[in-house]
């Protein structure tokens, strides 16, 4: 499962997580990227004690927020960015 933006990183792993990892990733059919993601994902909600849909709680009520903005207000904008960039600056209605 992926959200938004996907950003390339490396990381280094001593043979006995990466041997662990590869066969995990294996045996579920999937790959060692998505396993990593996975377990980050867990970790982060974890540490943060919610999850990315609790994230939008209280949306609603903030007055500066649109249903056109939602980008922005999920991903700090750079998700936004990278689509008008990709379609011309947004238009307004």
């Amino acid at each position: 499962m992926v959200y938004g933006v996907v950003m390339r990183t490396q990381l280094i792993l001593e043979s006995w997580q990466y041997d662990s990892l590869k066969s995990i990733a294996e045996k579920r059919e999937t790959s060692l990227s998505s396993l990593v993601r996975e377990a980050v994902t867990r970790y982060l909600s974890v540490r943060s004690g919610k999850t990315r849909l609790e994230d939008l709680k209280g949306l609603g009520s903030d007055a500066r927020a649109s249903g056109s903005r939602h980008d922005e207000f999920l991903y700090g904008g750079r998700l936004a960015r990278a689509k008008a960039g990709k379609r011309g600056p947004a238009r307004r209605k």
